[in-house]
């Protein structure tokens, strides 16, 4: 018997190094024939690359010669030089690559790119130079030649995407032969085994693999049901765990003894797994003991025969300790380690499915964003334990000013952010204004010592959808508020408001036109500089109201508007160390800082439809008394829009903390325009802006 056995488990051997041997053959040989392939896959990821970066510096060179048209300035024409001879040299490199096919449209992009720096040498940028505006024609062929330019670099490079997918394609195909290949032999190799294992005997294999191998040694439960349903062992571990003796299993159905409500109470899918042969792991299941203790089980319900009804081996181990462990591991991926608040991740996760939750239902949705006044100031004087006590204790009353289903976080340092759904603007602007009284009357540790005696926040508040399209919209607006009323002698709530996006609105569709340049220029204030930018928003909103105070036509509004959007305009052109500067300036230094009436109507003088804003924006820093600049002009020779802007501009100014001096109050400032009526404003506009923020106490800052 054991020679027979020995002679068949040496066949068997021989039989599995065979079959090895001849699928590491057929593998090794199809991995040099898909090797082979990849040489082809360089060859198209470099023509894609070439084709992508040919595209990317024709898009960059149209943006430095319409920043050239725009500005005049120097810079743009070098990079636009620049460009010119690189792409000469990337489109003369494309058309070698490419293949014959597509060359007639490579040669054809060339020839028109050829003919477009022609044009901009020899008609525009001569005018450019010139100081002068380019004729219509010209612009308006430029502006073609650069889309048909754009058009064909992408139609180049869709047909390369094509022909590289109809390679790549191929390539998979190959593989895909590889794969049945092995597949074949695989299956040969099973049909083999199989008939091996009959030879042998079943019977034989199954008693001394599971008995002395699985149920002897391994810790965890183990169940072998037949393929008839009968138990047929379970292991030591089985029994003292569930607490059933051997005799209690073996040679019953499994249905009788495992399932919902039985004995064992767990619902396993055996019955499928015998009629199919398809295992299930990592099935979780809870098990309760006959003292009613509760333990989590990790499941392996495992085919003796894979795909093939037979019978199934259980698996089981207690993984209740190791949920328990991974349930506190997750928690504190979510919470912030100081004050227990969710952290930043999770705030951004959650605020995206809050905003998915409220566009499918139709439901507003409100975001909070606040920072603590002068924190750094305050870890700096009683060190960083203490600014940590105090983030904590801040933390807990900020959860009990917010309603139970309000999602409350630390976004990060010293900026809090509490998400509302379900609230619009009126209910966030109540629990924004909750959250700042009640930090303000908080007594927390050392405030008695500070300056200011207590702990104040500013806030901001944006919502969806009335002010953002998105979560990451409605961070960046809620940001933007909550800078506003740092700005603004801080402890305070500051709702989201866009004096542009709003002027928008007003506009006719045959003015979106004059509305985009205005936009546009507005958008490389705002890379310059954030605080000039938030200026012009709010002088803008300023303005406005005087206006209709002043009961101007609608068309004189538009232009003072549009003109008090730009009237800074020219500080994109003072240094940052000027602007920024914590200090009194130099003479030379105030005598730059004086040019940037003469610099901004200069950029709007190029600018069609903006005409009427050239000398709004020149004389708004004139005196009614004639000692402004830059002319010196005095009275009603002074332009009426900006005489309306001097005061709004000097009126946000004097309310918004600068490096060299902290903000006044609203108060104040307006007692300081009262006391250059006359001198330095128009004494009517003045009174009319006096007069109209005491009766209203208009502003969206709540203090």
């Amino acid at each position: 018997m054991w020679e027979f056995l020995k002679k068949h488990i040496t066949a068997v051997f021989l039989t599995v190094v065979i079959m090895t041997t001849a699928m590491a053959l057929v593998i090794v040989w199809k991995i040099n024939s898909i090797e082979k392939q990849i040489d082809v896959i360089m060859v198209q990821t470099d023509k894609i690359i070439t084709i992508s970066d040919t595209k990317e510096n024709i898009l960059l060179q149209i943006t430095a010669m319409n920043n050239y048209a725009i500005t005049g300035k120097e810079e743009y024409l070098e990079q636009f030089r620049i460009y010119t001879d690189i792409n000469n040299k990337m489109q003369t490199a494309l058309i070698e690559k490419i293949r014959d096919t597509r060359k007639p449209l490579a040669r054809e992009m060339h020839q028109a790119y050829a003919e477009y720096v022609n044009i901009c040498e020899t008609k525009i940028i001569p005018v450019i130079k010139e100081g002068g505006k380019t004729q219509e024609f010209f612009a308006r062929d430029m502006i073609e030649r650069q889309k048909s330019l754009v058009e064909m670099s992408t139609r180049i490079q869709k047909l390369r995407q094509d022909d590289t997918v109809s390679i790549l394609e191929g390539i998979v195909n190959k593989s895909k032969n590889a794969s049945r290949t092995s597949e074949y032999f695989t299956f040969l190799g099973i049909l083999l085994g199989v008939a091996l294992s009959f030879t042998i005997g079943p019977r034989f294999i199954r008693a001394h693999k599971i008995n002395d191998g699985i149920l002897n040694t391994t810790r965890n439960i183990a169940i072998t049901i037949d393929e008839k349903g009968i138990v047929t062992s379970v292991n030591r571990t089985a029994e003292v765990f569930l607490e059933k003796p051997r005799d209690f299993w073996i040679n019953k159905k499994f249905n009788e003894v495992i399932g919902s409500g039985k004995a064992i109470d767990l619902d396993l899918p055996v019955g499928r797994i015998i009629s199919t042969g398809i295992g299930v792991c990592n099935l979780e299941r809870v098990y309760t003991f006959s003292d009613g203790w509760r333990s989590t089980l990790n499941v392996d319900c495992l085919p003796m025969q894979d795909r093939i009804p037979s019978g199934v081996v259980i698996v089981a181990r207690d993984i209740s300790e190791r949920k328990i462990l991974e349930e506190k591991l997750y928690a504190m991926t979510l919470r912030d380690s100081l004050t227990n608040l969710y952290n930043h991740a999770y705030l951004k996760r959650r605020l995206k499915e809050e905003v998915e939750k409220s566009k499918e239902k139709g439901y507003p949705l409100s975001y909070i964003l606040m920072d603590i006044d002068d924190f750094k100031l305050y870890n700096d004087r009683f060190g960083h334990l203490a600014g940590d006590v105090l983030l904590k204790e801040f933390a807990q009353v900020l959860k009990k000013c917010v309603r139970d289903h309000d999602i409350v976080g630390r976004y990060g340092g010293d900026e809090f952010t509490v998400i509302l759904p379900r609230a619009g603007r009126s209910i966030a602007l109540m629990l924004a204004e909750r959250i700042r009284s009640t930090v303000e009357n908080h007594s927390f540790e050392h405030t008695g010592l500070m300056q200011d005696c207590n702990v104040t926040v500013s806030v901001g508040v944006a919502v969806y959808p009335e002010d953002a399209y998105n979560s990451e919209e409605i961070i960046r607006l809620a940001d933007e508020a909550m800078y506003r009323c740092k700005q603004n002698n801080k402890n305070g709530v500051q709702m989201y408001f866009s004096a542009l996006k709003e002027f928008q609105k007003e506009l006719k569709g045959s003015e979106e036109g004059y509305f985009h340049m205005i936009q546009v220029l507005m958008g490389v204030i705002n890379a310059k500089d954030r605080d000039t930018y938030l200026h012009l928003e709010k002088v803008a909103e300023y303005v406005e109201e005087i206006c209709k105070l002043m009961d101007l036509s609608e068309k004189d509004i538009k232009d003072i508007k549009a003109a008090a959007f730009l009237h800074d305009l020219g500080k994109i052109e003072i240094p940052r160390t000027i602007l920024n500067k914590n200090g009194p300036l130099s003479e030379n230094e105030w005598a730059i800082v004086k040019q940037h009436p003469n610099w901004g109507a200069s950029m709007v003088l190029s600018m069609q439809n903006l005409d009427s804003a050239i000398p709004q924006i020149l004389h708004h820093h004139e005196r009614y008394d004639g000692k402004g600049y830059p002319n010196g002009i005095r009275g009603e020779e002074i332009p009426l829009g900006a005489r309306i802007i001097a005061v709004a501009d000097s009126f946000d100014a004097l309310t918004t903390s600068r490096p060299y001096r902290s903000a006044k109050s609203n108060e104040e400032a307006l007692e300081e325009i009262s006391r250059h009526s006359g001198t330095q404003f128009d004494p009517l506009i003045a009174q009319i802006f006096i007069n109209s923020y005491k009766k209203a106490k208009r502003g969206i800052q709540i203090s």
